[in-house]
Protein backbone atom coordinates (compact mmCIF):
# COMPACT_ATOMS: atom_id res chain seq x y z
CA UNK A 1 0.00 0.00 0.00
CA UNK A 2 1.45 3.33 -0.89
CA UNK A 3 1.94 5.60 1.87
CA UNK A 4 1.16 8.99 2.38
CA UNK A 5 4.54 10.45 2.07
CA UNK A 6 4.85 8.23 -1.32
CA UNK A 7 1.86 9.69 -2.29
CA UNK A 8 3.01 13.29 -2.31
CA UNK A 9 5.88 12.44 -3.59
CA UNK A 10 4.88 10.60 -6.44
CA UNK A 11 2.14 13.35 -6.71
CA UNK A 12 4.95 16.06 -7.41
CA UNK A 13 7.10 14.57 -9.59
CA UNK A 14 4.19 13.80 -11.96
CA UNK A 15 3.30 17.62 -11.81
CA UNK A 16 7.16 18.09 -12.65
CA UNK A 17 6.79 16.28 -15.41
CA UNK A 18 3.51 17.77 -16.50
CA UNK A 19 5.35 21.02 -16.69
CA UNK A 20 4.13 21.99 -12.66
CA UNK A 21 0.88 22.83 -12.88
CA UNK A 22 -0.02 21.53 -9.68
CA UNK A 23 -3.83 22.34 -10.35
CA UNK A 24 -6.19 19.93 -11.69
CA UNK A 25 -8.75 17.80 -9.23
CA UNK A 26 -6.78 14.84 -8.94
CA UNK A 27 -3.46 16.71 -7.37
CA UNK A 28 -5.96 18.49 -4.90
CA UNK A 29 -7.91 15.32 -3.80
CA UNK A 30 -4.59 13.03 -3.25
CA UNK A 31 -2.51 15.89 -1.44
CA UNK A 32 -5.88 15.94 1.10
CA UNK A 33 -5.48 12.24 1.39
CA UNK A 34 -1.73 13.33 2.76
CA UNK A 35 -3.06 15.99 4.71
CA UNK A 36 -3.76 13.94 8.28
CA UNK A 37 0.06 12.79 8.42
CA UNK A 38 2.00 13.10 11.41
CA UNK A 39 5.37 13.71 9.98
CA UNK A 40 5.71 14.51 6.26
CA UNK A 41 9.17 14.42 4.18
CA UNK A 42 9.11 16.18 1.41
CA UNK A 43 11.41 15.09 -1.41
CA UNK A 44 11.80 16.25 -4.57
CA UNK A 45 13.09 19.58 -7.14
CA UNK A 46 11.84 22.12 -9.92
CA UNK A 47 8.73 22.75 -8.11
CA UNK A 48 7.19 26.10 -8.99
CA UNK A 49 6.08 28.77 -5.99
CA UNK A 50 2.45 27.99 -7.40
CA UNK A 51 2.70 24.63 -6.22
CA UNK A 52 4.59 25.28 -3.39
CA UNK A 53 1.60 27.29 -2.15
CA UNK A 54 -0.78 24.70 -2.52
CA UNK A 55 1.20 22.48 -0.29
CA UNK A 56 2.12 24.46 2.08
CA UNK A 57 -1.99 25.54 2.72
CA UNK A 58 -3.05 21.83 2.77
CA UNK A 59 0.04 21.30 5.45
CA UNK A 60 -1.31 23.84 7.27
CA UNK A 61 -5.04 22.76 7.33
CA UNK A 62 -3.67 19.49 8.66
CA UNK A 63 -3.37 19.87 12.69
CA UNK A 64 -1.94 17.05 13.03
CA UNK A 65 1.48 17.70 11.64
CA UNK A 66 4.16 17.56 13.77
CA UNK A 67 7.40 17.32 11.82
CA UNK A 68 8.27 18.55 8.83
CA UNK A 69 11.40 17.11 6.66
CA UNK A 70 12.16 19.25 3.37
CA UNK A 71 14.96 17.62 1.00
CA UNK A 72 16.36 19.40 -1.54
CA UNK A 73 13.05 21.42 -2.48
CA UNK A 74 14.88 24.26 -3.57
CA UNK A 75 11.88 26.52 -4.29
CA UNK A 76 11.42 26.73 -0.46
CA UNK A 77 14.38 28.42 0.30
CA UNK A 78 13.18 31.13 -1.43
CA UNK A 79 11.82 34.54 -0.03
CA UNK A 80 8.47 33.50 -0.96
CA UNK A 81 9.47 29.94 0.30
CA UNK A 82 10.27 31.42 3.80
CA UNK A 83 6.84 33.62 3.54
CA UNK A 84 4.56 30.29 3.29
CA UNK A 85 6.82 28.23 5.69
CA UNK A 86 6.27 31.50 8.25
CA UNK A 87 3.25 31.10 7.54
CA UNK A 88 2.56 27.30 8.30
CA UNK A 89 4.38 28.16 11.43
CA UNK A 90 2.37 30.26 12.95
CA UNK A 91 -1.26 28.23 11.58
CA UNK A 92 -0.17 24.93 13.22
CA UNK A 93 0.63 25.08 16.74
CA UNK A 94 1.21 20.95 16.77
CA UNK A 95 4.24 21.16 14.23
CA UNK A 96 7.31 20.43 16.61
CA UNK A 97 10.13 19.61 13.86
CA UNK A 98 11.13 21.61 11.25
CA UNK A 99 14.10 20.35 9.18
CA UNK A 100 15.86 22.42 6.49
CA UNK A 101 19.36 20.86 6.19
CA UNK A 102 19.19 19.92 2.59
CA UNK A 103 17.79 23.39 1.42
CA UNK A 104 19.95 26.85 0.88
CA UNK A 105 17.60 29.33 2.37
CA UNK A 106 17.54 33.02 1.27
CA UNK A 107 18.02 36.07 3.76
CA UNK A 108 14.32 36.74 3.04
CA UNK A 109 13.32 33.24 4.13
CA UNK A 110 15.35 33.14 6.87
CA UNK A 111 14.15 36.42 7.91
CA UNK A 112 10.49 35.28 7.54
CA UNK A 113 11.26 32.10 9.42
CA UNK A 114 12.43 34.16 12.28
CA UNK A 115 9.46 36.49 12.56
CA UNK A 116 7.19 33.95 13.22
CA UNK A 117 9.34 32.22 16.05
CA UNK A 118 9.84 35.74 17.43
CA UNK A 119 6.54 35.73 18.41
CA UNK A 120 5.12 34.79 21.84
CA UNK A 121 3.18 31.93 21.19
CA UNK A 122 5.65 30.02 18.33
CA UNK A 123 5.80 26.42 19.62
CA UNK A 124 8.33 24.76 16.94
CA UNK A 125 10.67 22.83 19.63
CA UNK A 126 13.56 21.52 16.63
CA UNK A 127 14.89 23.77 13.78
CA UNK A 128 17.09 22.85 11.39
CA UNK A 129 19.04 25.44 8.71
CA UNK A 130 21.18 23.75 5.66
CA UNK A 131 23.96 25.93 3.87
CA UNK A 132 25.43 24.45 1.21
CA UNK A 133 28.80 26.31 1.52
CA UNK A 134 31.92 25.53 3.85
CA UNK A 135 31.79 28.77 5.16
CA UNK A 136 28.53 30.16 6.75
CA UNK A 137 26.93 33.17 6.24
CA UNK A 138 27.56 35.94 8.55
CA UNK A 139 23.93 38.27 8.42
CA UNK A 140 21.71 35.12 8.09
CA UNK A 141 23.33 33.03 11.13
CA UNK A 142 23.41 36.71 12.65
CA UNK A 143 19.76 36.46 12.40
CA UNK A 144 18.87 33.39 13.52
CA UNK A 145 21.07 34.13 16.97
CA UNK A 146 19.07 36.80 17.67
CA UNK A 147 16.08 34.83 17.26
CA UNK A 148 17.20 32.37 19.39
CA UNK A 149 17.78 34.97 21.98
CA UNK A 150 14.38 35.84 22.41
CA UNK A 151 12.56 32.61 21.54
CA UNK A 152 11.66 30.35 24.06
CA UNK A 153 10.16 27.27 22.32
CA UNK A 154 13.14 25.78 20.08
CA UNK A 155 14.75 23.28 22.06
CA UNK A 156 17.20 21.63 19.63
CA UNK A 157 19.00 23.99 17.08
CA UNK A 158 21.46 22.56 14.25
CA UNK A 159 22.78 24.24 11.41
CA UNK A 160 25.36 22.01 9.17
CA UNK A 161 26.39 22.32 5.43
CA UNK A 162 25.89 20.12 2.87
CA UNK A 163 27.38 19.49 -0.77
CA UNK A 164 25.04 19.30 -3.84
CA UNK A 165 26.89 17.44 -7.04
CA UNK A 166 26.67 20.52 -8.80
CA UNK A 167 28.65 22.37 -6.37
CA UNK A 168 31.68 19.97 -6.30
CA UNK A 169 33.88 22.05 -7.99
CA UNK A 170 32.78 25.15 -6.27
CA UNK A 171 34.03 23.36 -2.63
CA UNK A 172 37.27 22.41 -3.96
CA UNK A 173 38.13 26.28 -3.67
CA UNK A 174 36.76 25.74 -0.38
CA UNK A 175 34.48 28.89 -1.31
CA UNK A 176 31.13 29.98 -0.74
CA UNK A 177 31.53 32.73 -2.84
CA UNK A 178 32.61 32.82 -7.12
CA UNK A 179 35.92 31.91 -8.03
CA UNK A 180 37.75 35.04 -8.85
CA UNK A 181 38.03 36.28 -12.74
CA UNK A 182 41.36 35.21 -14.34
CA UNK A 183 43.26 38.27 -15.64
CA UNK A 184 44.24 38.27 -19.06
CA UNK A 185 48.27 39.46 -19.75
CA UNK A 186 46.83 41.02 -23.08
CA UNK A 187 43.91 42.97 -21.14
CA UNK A 188 46.37 44.18 -18.43
CA UNK A 189 49.51 44.38 -20.33
CA UNK A 190 51.56 42.54 -17.32
CA UNK A 191 53.38 39.30 -16.79
CA UNK A 192 52.84 36.05 -16.34
CA UNK A 193 54.15 36.07 -12.82
CA UNK A 194 52.15 39.78 -12.15
CA UNK A 195 49.04 37.72 -13.39
CA UNK A 196 49.85 35.04 -10.49
CA UNK A 197 50.76 37.49 -8.18
CA UNK A 198 47.08 38.98 -8.65
CA UNK A 199 45.37 35.90 -8.50
CA UNK A 200 47.35 34.94 -5.16
CA UNK A 201 45.57 38.48 -3.59
CA UNK A 202 42.60 38.67 -4.88
CA UNK A 203 41.95 34.49 -3.57
CA UNK A 204 43.75 36.08 -0.12
CA UNK A 205 41.12 38.68 -0.13
CA UNK A 206 38.20 36.40 -0.31
CA UNK A 207 39.52 34.07 2.26
CA UNK A 208 40.08 37.33 4.21
CA UNK A 209 35.97 38.33 3.42
CA UNK A 210 34.95 34.34 4.40
CA UNK A 211 36.89 34.48 7.71
CA UNK A 212 35.46 37.88 8.45
CA UNK A 213 31.63 36.09 7.67
CA UNK A 214 32.50 33.26 9.92
CA UNK A 215 33.31 35.36 13.00
CA UNK A 216 30.26 37.12 12.86
CA UNK A 217 28.61 34.27 12.93
CA UNK A 218 30.53 33.04 15.64
CA UNK A 219 30.33 36.07 17.99
CA UNK A 220 26.48 35.56 17.38
CA UNK A 221 26.19 32.40 18.42
CA UNK A 222 28.16 33.32 21.48
CA UNK A 223 25.89 36.07 22.23
CA UNK A 224 22.70 33.95 21.80
CA UNK A 225 23.95 30.98 23.96
CA UNK A 226 24.49 33.63 27.06
CA UNK A 227 21.02 34.82 26.16
CA UNK A 228 19.18 31.97 25.96
CA UNK A 229 17.93 29.75 28.73
CA UNK A 230 15.85 27.02 26.91
CA UNK A 231 17.97 25.56 23.99
CA UNK A 232 18.83 22.09 25.60
CA UNK A 233 20.94 20.79 22.13
CA UNK A 234 23.37 22.42 19.84
CA UNK A 235 24.24 20.66 16.42
CA UNK A 236 27.05 22.39 14.26
CA UNK A 237 28.64 21.57 11.42
CA UNK A 238 29.97 24.62 10.13
CA UNK A 239 33.18 27.03 10.02
CA UNK A 240 33.15 29.67 12.47
CA UNK A 241 36.67 31.11 12.53
CA UNK A 242 39.77 30.22 13.92
CA UNK A 243 39.06 31.71 17.49
CA UNK A 244 35.77 29.47 17.38
CA UNK A 245 36.67 27.51 19.88
CA UNK A 246 37.94 29.64 22.74
CA UNK A 247 34.76 32.18 21.86
CA UNK A 248 32.18 29.33 22.07
CA UNK A 249 33.47 27.41 25.14
CA UNK A 250 33.22 30.62 27.25
CA UNK A 251 29.64 30.68 25.89
CA UNK A 252 29.09 27.24 26.76
CA UNK A 253 30.48 28.26 30.31
CA UNK A 254 27.47 30.37 30.88
CA UNK A 255 24.92 28.54 29.47
CA UNK A 256 24.48 25.21 32.42
CA UNK A 257 21.02 25.08 30.43
CA UNK A 258 23.05 23.01 27.47
CA UNK A 259 22.96 19.81 27.63
CA UNK A 260 23.71 18.37 24.39
CA UNK A 261 26.44 19.79 21.79
CA UNK A 262 27.17 18.28 18.53
CA UNK A 263 30.42 19.19 16.71
CA UNK A 264 30.50 17.31 13.55
CA UNK A 265 33.47 18.85 11.89
CA UNK A 266 36.39 18.83 14.61
CA UNK A 267 39.21 19.30 11.83
CA UNK A 268 38.25 23.01 11.87
CA UNK A 269 38.11 22.85 15.42
CA UNK A 270 41.80 21.90 15.13
CA UNK A 271 43.50 19.81 18.40
CA UNK A 272 44.17 22.90 20.49
CA UNK A 273 40.47 23.75 20.28
CA UNK A 274 39.62 20.43 21.44
CA UNK A 275 41.96 19.98 23.76
CA UNK A 276 40.29 23.16 25.25
CA UNK A 277 36.86 21.95 24.85
CA UNK A 278 37.77 18.42 26.76
CA UNK A 279 39.49 20.26 29.43
CA UNK A 280 36.34 22.21 29.95
CA UNK A 281 34.82 18.80 30.43
CA UNK A 282 37.42 17.78 33.03
CA UNK A 283 36.30 18.83 36.44
CA UNK A 284 39.33 19.88 38.76
CA UNK A 285 38.29 18.67 43.14
CA UNK A 286 36.92 20.10 44.66
CA UNK A 287 35.52 22.38 41.44
CA UNK A 288 33.21 20.85 39.37
CA UNK A 289 33.78 20.47 35.08
CA UNK A 290 33.09 23.83 33.78
CA UNK A 291 30.83 22.61 31.20
CA UNK A 292 27.43 20.36 32.47
CA UNK A 293 26.95 18.60 29.05
CA UNK A 294 25.33 15.33 29.21
CA UNK A 295 25.89 14.32 25.44
CA UNK A 296 28.98 15.30 23.71
CA UNK A 297 29.36 14.41 19.59
CA UNK A 298 32.90 15.18 18.49
CA UNK A 299 32.65 13.74 14.67
CA UNK A 300 33.71 15.08 10.81
CA UNK A 301 31.35 13.16 8.93
CA UNK A 302 29.34 16.26 7.07
CA UNK A 303 31.11 17.87 4.11
CA UNK A 304 34.74 19.00 4.20
CA UNK A 305 36.64 20.62 6.58
CA UNK A 306 38.35 24.15 5.19
CA UNK A 307 41.85 22.78 4.48
CA UNK A 308 39.51 19.98 1.98
CA UNK A 309 40.90 16.71 4.11
CA UNK A 310 38.31 14.34 5.90
CA UNK A 311 41.00 11.90 6.65
CA UNK A 312 40.98 11.70 11.52
CA UNK A 313 44.47 10.82 12.73
CA UNK A 314 45.85 11.23 16.20
CA UNK A 315 47.64 14.13 15.34
CA UNK A 316 43.79 15.73 14.63
CA UNK A 317 42.35 14.80 18.25
CA UNK A 318 43.30 15.56 22.08
CA UNK A 319 46.04 12.85 22.95
CA UNK A 320 44.02 9.75 24.43
CA UNK A 321 45.30 10.42 27.74
CA UNK A 322 43.94 14.12 28.07
CA UNK A 323 40.50 12.28 26.61
CA UNK A 324 40.94 9.81 29.48
CA UNK A 325 41.23 11.78 32.39
CA UNK A 326 38.07 13.59 31.49
CA UNK A 327 36.26 10.53 31.34
CA UNK A 328 37.60 9.34 35.11
CA UNK A 329 36.35 12.17 36.50
CA UNK A 330 33.47 13.36 34.52
CA UNK A 331 30.20 12.73 36.47
CA UNK A 332 27.76 14.28 34.09
CA UNK A 333 28.07 13.32 30.97
CA UNK A 334 26.27 9.88 30.07
CA UNK A 335 26.57 9.54 26.06
CA UNK A 336 30.10 10.48 24.22
CA UNK A 337 30.81 10.05 20.72
CA UNK A 338 34.03 10.54 19.11
CA UNK A 339 35.47 9.96 15.76
CA UNK A 340 37.71 7.22 15.49
CA UNK A 341 41.31 8.62 14.95
CA UNK A 342 43.10 6.85 18.21
CA UNK A 343 45.05 4.24 17.54
CA UNK A 344 44.05 0.38 18.69
CA UNK A 345 46.90 0.77 21.37
CA UNK A 346 44.85 4.09 22.44
CA UNK A 347 41.61 2.51 22.98
CA UNK A 348 42.89 -0.47 24.43
CA UNK A 349 45.32 0.51 26.89
CA UNK A 350 43.87 4.08 27.63
CA UNK A 351 40.28 4.93 26.90
CA UNK A 352 38.59 2.09 27.50
CA UNK A 353 40.08 1.18 31.36
CA UNK A 354 38.93 4.93 31.45
CA UNK A 355 35.02 3.83 30.41
CA UNK A 356 34.97 1.01 33.06
CA UNK A 357 35.35 3.72 36.21
CA UNK A 358 33.13 5.95 34.73
CA UNK A 359 30.37 5.81 37.24
CA UNK A 360 27.76 7.40 35.08
CA UNK A 361 27.43 4.82 32.72
CA UNK A 362 26.33 2.37 35.62
CA UNK A 363 23.18 1.05 34.00
CA UNK A 364 20.80 -1.81 35.15
CA UNK A 365 20.92 -5.49 34.16
CA UNK A 366 17.74 -5.88 31.65
CA UNK A 367 19.03 -5.60 28.07
CA UNK A 368 15.89 -4.35 26.26
CA UNK A 369 16.32 -0.94 28.45
CA UNK A 370 19.77 -0.66 27.99
CA UNK A 371 19.06 -0.64 23.77
CA UNK A 372 16.54 2.11 24.78
CA UNK A 373 19.04 3.71 27.16
CA UNK A 374 21.19 6.97 26.48
CA UNK A 375 23.65 5.99 29.30
CA UNK A 376 26.00 4.76 26.36
CA UNK A 377 29.79 5.43 25.01
CA UNK A 378 29.71 5.51 21.34
CA UNK A 379 33.02 5.48 19.73
CA UNK A 380 34.01 5.24 15.75
CA UNK A 381 35.73 2.44 15.73
CA UNK A 382 36.28 -0.25 13.22
CA UNK A 383 35.66 -3.94 13.78
CA UNK A 384 39.36 -5.11 14.75
CA UNK A 385 39.29 -1.95 17.12
CA UNK A 386 35.93 -3.95 18.90
CA UNK A 387 37.49 -6.86 19.18
CA UNK A 388 40.19 -5.53 20.64
CA UNK A 389 38.29 -3.84 23.55
CA UNK A 390 36.29 -6.68 24.06
CA UNK A 391 39.81 -8.98 24.63
CA UNK A 392 40.58 -6.09 27.33
CA UNK A 393 37.47 -6.21 28.85
CA UNK A 394 37.31 -9.71 29.14
CA UNK A 395 40.29 -10.19 30.70
CA UNK A 396 38.99 -7.35 32.98
CA UNK A 397 36.20 -9.46 34.00
CA UNK A 398 33.41 -11.28 33.88
CA UNK A 399 31.65 -10.48 30.33
CA UNK A 400 29.14 -10.95 28.59
CA UNK A 401 28.12 -9.26 25.33
CA UNK A 402 25.32 -8.90 22.81
CA UNK A 403 25.44 -7.72 18.99
CA UNK A 404 21.62 -5.94 18.36
CA UNK A 405 22.84 -4.99 14.82
CA UNK A 406 25.84 -6.89 13.50
CA UNK A 407 26.19 -5.60 10.15
CA UNK A 408 25.79 -2.23 11.05
CA UNK A 409 27.49 -1.67 13.90
CA UNK A 410 27.74 -3.66 17.72
CA UNK A 411 26.03 -2.69 20.80
CA UNK A 412 27.58 -4.61 23.88
CA UNK A 413 26.75 -4.95 27.31
CA UNK A 414 29.74 -5.35 29.20
CA UNK A 415 29.37 -6.67 33.19
CA UNK A 416 32.37 -6.74 35.44
CA UNK A 417 32.11 -7.40 39.08
CA UNK A 418 30.91 -4.25 40.33
CA UNK A 419 28.68 -2.59 37.60
CA UNK A 420 27.68 -2.99 34.26
CA UNK A 421 27.39 -0.81 32.01
CA UNK A 422 27.31 -0.60 27.57
CA UNK A 423 29.72 0.64 25.06
CA UNK A 424 28.23 1.21 21.99
CA UNK A 425 30.51 0.68 18.53
CA UNK A 426 29.90 2.00 15.38
CA UNK A 427 31.68 0.99 11.99
CA UNK A 428 32.33 4.29 10.17
CA UNK A 429 34.32 2.36 7.77
CA UNK A 430 31.20 1.37 5.66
Amino acid sequence: MESVVEKIVSLCRKGVEAGGGGKSDEINSRLLEASASKTVKLRWNGQTDENIEDLCHLLASNQRLQTLCIFQVIAFGTDTGGQLMAHLLTGNPRLKTLDLTSIKPTPGCVDALCRALEIPSATLESLSIGETDSYINGPIFQRLARMLSVNTSVKHFCVRHNFRQDDEAEHRTTSSYPDPPKPRSNDYNITGDQQMELKDWMELEQRRHMESEAEQACSSLADMLRHNSTLKSLSISVYLGEGAPEILIKALEDNPSLEELHIQNILSWGQAGLVKLIKALTPSPPNPSKLQLKVLHLDQNVGRDPLGSTILTSADLPSAEVLAQMILHNQTLETLLIAHGYSEEDWESVIVPAIAYNSTLHLPEDYEVLSESSNSFGMGATYSRVRGCRRLLHMAGDFQCWSKYPSAGARWMVKTSNRSYVLSFEDYST
